[in-house]
């Protein structure tokens, strides 16, 4: 997110272009065309909009229409520029020949892998985990039943092992192989002209959603504090009983104070 100003939806519909665990990806698609792929088609920010985004790029990459190619290049000769075409159409301008070249899985975008990466199953237990002892025995078991290793050969690939947990000597930790950004460490320097100028591009329209975002925010405030104010700039009729409701019960404690003294 920091590196590439991606949320999470950008990710996970970059490792639908570019291929991982689930999925092989679309061939013929690097991670400067992927990023492109992104700025053209929004992936929006829940599930519904991120199918949606890859679903539009699906339906281009497979389809030609005549008549909005001719449109297309109508509007090009007439701007004689991009400026005035849409992100998508500038795309669609500047990747004609791909759709000969690039190739999605025939279920592409798939619906087990969208929920796969969007909803992992994990372990949602809280009990402490701790390291056991392995069972030799149910090693060798399995060896032999999966991979018809002899108990000897068991024997000499596990023991040591078992015998270097019992010593006392630990592996590792996992998240020693862990790094953040705390830890200063920028994993590639940015040389493609094409890849900084869409980086550029989605980390503006970050910024703009932002500031959209405080914006109305700010508006809702000041409505809110308009509501107890009239043209004067005076406290309104609901806004004095407001106020007199939280006042009148402190003056009756007090007269009643007086009476008893």
């Amino acid at each position: 997110e920091k590196e590439l100003s991606l949320n999470t939806n950008q990710m996970v519909a970059l490792a639908m272009l570019l291929g991982g665990d689930y999925t092989e990806g679309v061939k013929g698609v690097g991670i400067v065309n992927g990023m492109e792929i992104l700025r053209a088609f929004p992936m929006g920010n829940d599930l519904t909009e991120l199918k949606d985004g890859l679903v539009r790029f699906r339906k281009w990459l497979d389809g030609f229409d005549p008549s909005e190619e001719v449109c297309l290049q109508k509007k090009m000769s007439s701007v004689r520029k991009e400026n005035g075409l849409s992100k998508e159409q500038r795309f669609h301008n500047k990747h004609r020949s791909a759709r000969s070249r690039w190739i999605a899985p025939k279920d592409f975008p798939a619906p087990n892998v969208l929920n796969a990466y969007t909803k992992p199953v994990v372990d949602k237990s809280n009990a402490r985990f701790s390291w056991g002892t392995p069972d030799v025995d149910s090693v060798r078991a399995f060896c032999y039943g999966k991979m018809g290793w002899s108990h000897e050969e068991t024997n000499r690939l596990v023991l040591p092992a078992v015998a270097k947990m019992e010593s006392g000597v630990r592996q590792t930790r996992l998240d020693s192989f862990f790094m953040t950004y705390t830890d200063n460490i920028k994993f590639a320097s940015i040389r493609s002209s094409r890849l900084k100028e869409v980086i550029h591009d989605i980390h503006e329209e970050k910024e703009k959603e932002s500031q959209i975002t405080v914006v109305n925010e700010t508006e809702t405030n000041d409505d809110e504090n308009d509501s107890f104010m009239n043209k004067k700039g005076l406290p309104n009729k609901r806004s004095k009983r407001a106020v007199t409701t939280f006042i009148r019960p402190t003056a009756k404690k007090r007269k009643t104070r007086k009476k008893s003294n």
